[in-house]
Formats: C-alpha cells, sequence, structure tokens
C-alpha cells in the first residue's frame, strides 16, 4: 500500500468532528446503471489531515490521519464519513488496511511517555480499536508508514528510525499472536529509506522506497517467505543537470506474486513500475508530478494518486491517473490546491483517496476525500 513520508501537515487546532464534517456526497447512495463514474469531493475539513484509507464494500471504508495531535480515524458507512473513537495517545497514523469488516489494521507513531517517538499499531475487531505492543527498538524518530494486511495471520509494516545513520529500516510482521521483527539485509553504506509495503501471499512481499544518499535512488526489497533480499530495480531513469539520479518509490500494490505495481517519482516525473514475476519494467505514465500510491483492482484497472505542480499558483494539484491494461492516463478529478496520498478500492466502481487541500491562514490545510464512482 501506500507508504508515505510525505503527508498532509501537521496541525495544531483542536476539531469539533462530529458536528462539523461536511456532508458527504451522493457516493455511497443507490447508483443508477446508467451513471458514467467520476471523481468526486465527498468531505473538505479544515484542521485534520489524512494520509491513509482501506475500502472493504461499499458500505465500510476507513481513512486515518491526525488531529490536534491525536491519531484520527474515520469510517464510511454508506452514506457518511464519521469520527470513531480511539485510544487517547500523543502522535497520528499513516496507513491503514484492512483484512475484513471485523480485522482492520493502522500504523504510525506516537510520543510515549519517556519524550520519544515511537511505533503504533492499532487495530480494529469490529466493535473497538486497540493498541497493540511492537517490538522494541532502540532510538528515537521511530514511525510505521505503510501496512499490508492480506490474513488475520499474515501483516507486514515498515516503517524508519531517525535515531543513527546506520539503523536499518523498520520491518515488522503479525503471525496471529505477536509483532515481531524481520530485518532486512544491512545495507553496506547509507540506510535505505522505505515508503511502502505489499503481501501477495507468504512468500511473496515487497518493500519499496529509496536510498538517500549524495544521489536518491529506488530500492526495492522481497521477501521469500523465509528473509528479506534486495530485487534488482531500474537504473537506467536518467540524471539531473549535475550528473545525479533522483528516483524512489513510495507505494506498492500486489495482486499476486505476478502482478505488482510501484509508484514513485523520477527528476519532476511520475515513476511507475511493474512487476511480471520475472522482472520489473518502467510503464510510461502522464505528465508531471509524483505518485504517492497505487491500487491494483484487476490486470487491467489500477490507480494511483499523487501530486503535479501547477506553476500558475506556484502550489501541487492532486494527480490520478488510471491504467486501462494498455496504458496510464490522467483522469479528471476535482480541481484543488493540494495532493493525494492514498488510494484503495473495493470494486472497479467504487475507490476512495485522501489528501489535503492548502488553506488560507490560519487553517493551513484542510483533510480531503474524493471518491470514484456513482
Amino acid at each position: 500500500m501506500l507508504g508515505r513520508r510525505l503527508g498532509p501537515a501537521a496541525v495544531t487546532a483542536a476539531v469539533a468532528l462530529s458536528a462539523s464534517l461536511v456532508p458527504a456526497s451522493d457516493a455511497g447512495r443507490a447508483r443508477s446503471t446508467a451513471c458514467v463514474p467520476a471523481w468526486k469531493l465527498v468531505l473538505r475539513q479544515p484542521g485534520m489531515g489524512l494520509s491513509g484509507v482501506a475500502a472493504v464494500s461499499s458500505r465500510d471504508a476507513w481513512a486515518v490521519g491526525h488531529a490536534a495531535g491525536k491519531p484520527l480515524v474515520m469510517h464510511w458507512d454508506g452514506a457518511s464519513w464519521t469520527a470513531v473513537s480511539v485510544p487517547a495517545v500523543e502522535g497520528g497514523l499513516v496507513d491503514v488496511d484492512a483484512v475484513s469488516a471485523r480485522d482492520v489494521w493502522a500504523v504510525g507513531g506516537y510520543d510515549s511517555p519517556r519524550s520519544r517517538s515511537e511505533t503504533l499499531v492499532m487495530h480494529w475487531n469490529g466493535s473497538r480499536w486497540s493498541v497493540l505492543p511492537t517490538p522494541a527498538v532502540h532510538g528515537d524518530g521511530l514511525e510505521l508508514v505503510s501496512v499490508s494486511a492480506r490474513s488475520k495471520r499474515d501483516v507486514w509494516a515498515v516503517g524508519s528510525t531517525d535515531w543513527s545513520t546506520i539503523a536499518p529500516p523498520l520491518t515488522q510482521h503479525w503471525d496471529g499472536r505477536r509483532w515481531t521483527l524481520k530485518p532486512l539485509p544491512r545495507p553496506p553504506s547509507a540506510v535505505d529509506e522505505l515508503n511502502g509495503v505489499a503481501a501477495a501471499s507468504a512468500s511473496a512481499a515487497w518493500a519499496v522506497g529509496l536510498w538517500p544518499g549524495h544521489e536518491e535512488t529506488q530500492v526495492i526489497y522481497r521477501w521469500n517467505g523465509t528473509r528479506w533480499r534486495r530485487s534488482p530495480a531500474k537504473t537506467n531513469l536518467g540524471v539531473d543537470e549535475e550528473g545525479n539520479a533522483h528516483n524512489w518509490l513510495d507505494g506498492v500494490d500486489a495482486r499476486s506474486p505476478a502482478d505488482v505495481w510501484a509508484v514513485g517519482g523520477n527528476l519532476g516525473w511520475p515513476l511507475i513500475e511493474h512487476w511480471n514475476g520475472h522482472g520489473w519494467r518502467i510503464v510510461p505514465s502522464a505528465g508531471t508530478g509524483r505518485l504517492y500510491a497505487v491500487t491494483a483492482v484487476t490486470s487491467r484497472n489500477a490507480w494511483a494518486v499523487g501530486t503535479w505542480p501547477d506553476r500558475r499558483v506556484e502550489h501541487t494539484r492532486p494527480l490520478i491517473e488510471h491504467w486501462n491494461g494498455r496504458v496510464w492516463r490522467r483522469v479528471r478529478n476535482p480541481r484543488l490546491i493540494g495532493g493525494l496520498y492514498d488510494v484503495d478500492s473495493a470494486s472497479t466502481s467504487d475507490v476512495w483517496a485522501v489528501g489535503s487541500r492548502y488553506e488560507p491562514a490560519p487553517a493551513d490545510s484542510s483533510a480531503v476525500i474524493e471518491h470514484y464512482g456513482c
């Protein structure tokens, strides 16, 4: 799924969530068989940020982020989005994924009583959210940024630590009883930064990100059922005027061990790659910008979201691209100033995306939720 070190800007103002949410559109009401699906703005709410979304069904979807310095969880019931009570901690959630309506996972980071940032994992059991313990990791700046929930005994989460330049990224696994560390091979020099993870089976998962040296270059790791191994990634992606490479991967989604999409950016252009079971290939994208997340509905239907730079307003705007089985095409969506950071689908005509919209001071930014459907 997404993984996203970049997300909506932190907010400090409190927000009365239950009373002030913007009313939902017709996204969850009865759909006409004659309608033409399109992207619509469903929610715009100042004072909070959303960076992760998971769609279980047409009447069951989740979005996570932060509000007033605390984790924020919202739920779609087929008619409207509402805030759901979560354990009170200082911090925020970055990503969410669901096995079923009674098995949902959300990850992020929180400020512990020891005045350090630590990993945060929350779980929904069908009636309430709870915080689950995670493996102890030395250091500060700990945060989980992506989660992939394949089954009740197979969930992956990845993240980072800032305590040392030689500390490896966080890779954690849930086996149905507890979370354990599953470390990556230690790189020879700088630390790889992981932004996204996706699992297709118990013996096939992928984690993507970048190597943040003087040249940012993409990294891909593959889980083979026993250990993580570095997966060969494309390297002939071009360089800037000084001869340095700047390419990275932000999100990944896996339909099967032979059908995996990864997205990111390369020198100001979207980067899209596909794994067919034997190797990675670059697939051309549409226009400029950066992609943060991707969801594959079928082999001929996938969505990717991110930002593109509108130099007329000196800001970014939301970017949505669609795969039709042959090419990626840019898709029209609500014209906002901001960006989209995650996307997930319940069906080919039921897709959700979350992100942010820039607002004048003092609000600074608003959370937005967009829906593709009738």
